[in-house]
């Protein structure tokens, strides 16, 4: 009579895992999203002034960003199912507490402790996936777990406008917490556990060099622009801080045996190919995502639940086509979906670029569309090749740093926009107050025209003629600031192009092939023909199973000395040697194009 087999080893297994995580992901981002809609009511509520208010958003960046870096450590110590268990029970705690927030203190308190549960989130899940999942499948589950990241972008502005304007900003706090519980007692009964076999010392010198680093230049990106950067002390202290801290950080880890981020993956060229990627997509589309919504509400008056609705067609076209991007890259390489995707996006940035007060909402549709695609089509396979390429028993830390590139990208690239669209409106405008100085032609015949329609609505000729010149000015300002965000734009698509030789190169197989003999072994591993396993201290236990990684066919191993089974049972020799190519080198599938 047949023995059952236990859960993990069932083929279902991985896909129920797969749904598990993407649970905790989808509120994580949902609440990057939601929560802008609703700064306006909440300004409102507890009267308070801009600088706070932009805090609400910073402490919840802040703390995702610290959070992101030390994951690593945090996984292989706690364990994959721990961690993801604490980092969702963190969350929830801090959405509810945000909904019971006193006074803007508490809620920006609250926001970090948000802010640390979610940081830990999507590494974590990614750690999982990329577990869980062979090569041969990487790709179409890092595509479905996109596609879950696209409907909460998607859903975020909507049910976030929504729930604001009929039941209150609470609420986007609060709707947090069920689903979040699903989650939690969906890890607790499906997930099974897994940690590395002797986990390291928690490096302190790096996480407080990592932190002070990314705090100073945090907070410096986020009032650069309204100290005047470095002609203000603070901000240049600030910045002077991040660097020296930066710089201490770097070295330290590299001195340091067993790191809190491993920058020795740097060594590894595919990876360092796909980070550079991901850090000009976190700074030139991330950074650029706040332009359009912005845009829309400042200049064509749209309302947060209009723009919401108007996006939602490209995050279901985004989530639709990033499970196919997935398994073609799988297929196919990354290549070919990554140069599709981007290329997609700077078309859909410079179709932004033409936009006008003027335009209808078929312009504005077809360029988030167009981004819609991109978006599910560049993400999966990049982030897909990212990790392939890293040695299994450093994916938690290689997706730490993945997740913190594409955050601290995206963090310079809101302060680079930001300040870019202010500069451009100042040039606009002076340009413009060249051409209508008082007395010039088109001065007097635009001033004149306002005028009549000023007393046609039944002003006096005083009252017209002040009314006709601040009209003038007012109309001055808007074009400027149409011209700024165009400029904005077309610069972000630039940008998006400029990554295409990176793409291309990332999907080569002369980089996949330097990669994967560039996996060089961390310390404290031997390598032995066909299996790569970790050396055990001196009358210390064997690595844990699951730590042994397979070779190729035809490699010539030894049999299977020290490779077990979960249940340990040893292998056979002729069953080793059957993963897949791309399994071993950690490639996309298929050896890239």
């Amino acid at each position: 009579m047949s023995q059952a087999l236990p859960l993990a080893e069932r083929p279902f297994y991985r896909w129920l895992v797969l749904a598990n995580v993407m649970i905790g992901t989808f509120m994580a981002v949902l609440d990057m999203t939601i929560v802008n809609v609703a700064l306006a009511r909440i300004q409102a509520t507890f009267t308070a002034p801009l600088d706070q208010l932009r805090w609400v958003l910073t402490a919840y960046l802040l703390a995702f960003g610290i959070s992101l870096a030390s994951s690593g450590w945090i996984i292989d110590t706690l364990g994959r199912k721990r961690t993801f268990l604490l980092s969702l029970s963190v969350f929830t705690a801090g959405s509810a507490l945000c909904g019971l927030a006193w006074s803007m203190p508490s809620l920006t308190f609250f926001r970090i402790i948000q802010g640390i549960g979610a940081g830990f989130i999507q590494p974590t899940a990614m750690t999982i996936i990329t577990e869980v999942f062979p090569g041969r499948q990487r790709g179409t589950a890092l595509g479905f777990f996109s596609m879950g990241a696209a409907a909460s972008i998607t859903l975020g502005p909507a049910v976030g406008g929504y729930l604001v304007d009929h039941v209150g900003w609470r609420s986007i706090f609060y709707v947090n917490v069920p689903v979040s519980m699903v989650g939690l007692l969906a890890t607790w009964l499906i997930m099974q556990e897994r940690r590395h076999p002797s986990p390291a010392r928690f490096d302190l010198p790096g996480w407080i060099t990592m932190a002070v680093a990314l705090s100073s230049w945090l907070m410096a990106m986020e009032y650069g622009q309204k100290e005047g950067w470095l002609r203000s002390p603070q901000i240049a202290g600030l910045m002077a801080l991040a660097v020296i801290s930066g710089l201490a950080f770097v070295i330290i880890e590299l001195r340091t045996q067993r790191p809190l981020i491993d920058l020795r993956l740097f060594r590894i060229p595919r990876f360092s190919v796909g980070i550079m990627v991901m850090f000009i997509f976190g700074l030139g589309l991330f950074g650029s995502s706040f332009l359009l919504p912005l845009f829309l509400q400042n200049l064509k008056r749209y309302t947060a639940e209009q723009v919401g609705l108007l996006f939602m067609p490209a995050g279901i076209v985004q989530a639709v086509v990033a499970p196919f991007a997935g398994r073609l890259s799988d297929r196919i390489g990354v290549r070919l979906p990554a140069l599709l995707g981007m290329s997609f996006v700077a078309t859909g940035l410079f179709l932004n670029s033409r936009l006008t007060l003027f335009s209808m909402d078929q312009q504005v549709l077809v360029a988030v569309l167009c981004k819609g695609i991109g978006f599910g089509m560049l993400f999966s396979p990049l982030t897909a090749a990212i990790i392939s390429s890293v040695p299994r028993d450093r994916v938690a830390n290689a997706s730490g740093l993945l997740n913190l590139t594409r955050q601290v990208g995206g963090t310079m690239g809101i302060a680079l926009f930001g300040t870019m669209l202010e500069l451009r409106q100042i040039y606009h405008q002076s340009l413009a107050a060249q051409a209508l100085t008082p007395g010039s032609a088109p001065m007097v015949a635009t001033l004149a025209q306002f005028q009549e329609r000023l007393i046609a609505y039944g002003l006096s000729e005083t009252q017209a003629a002040a009314g006709a010149l601040s009209l003038v000015f007012r109309a001055v300002s808007r074009h400027a600031a149409v011209l700024a965000f165009q400029d904005a734009f077309f610069i972000a698509g630039c940008i998006a192009l400029a990554s295409l030789p990176a793409i291309a190169v990332l999907g080569s197989r002369r980089v996949a092939a330097r990669s994967a003999k560039g996996q060089a072994a961390p310390a404290g591993v031997r390598r032995v023909p066909g299996v790569e396993m970790r050396a055990p201290a001196a009358g210390g236990p064997m690595p844990a199973p699951g730590e042994a990684r397979r070779a190729p066919a035809g490699a010539g191993q030894a049999p299977g000395h020290g490779v077990r089974r979960p249940g340990g049972a040893p292998v056979p020799a002729r069953e080793i040697g059957t993963a897949s190519a791309a399994e071993v080198a950690g490639g996309d599938g298929g050896g890239g194009q």
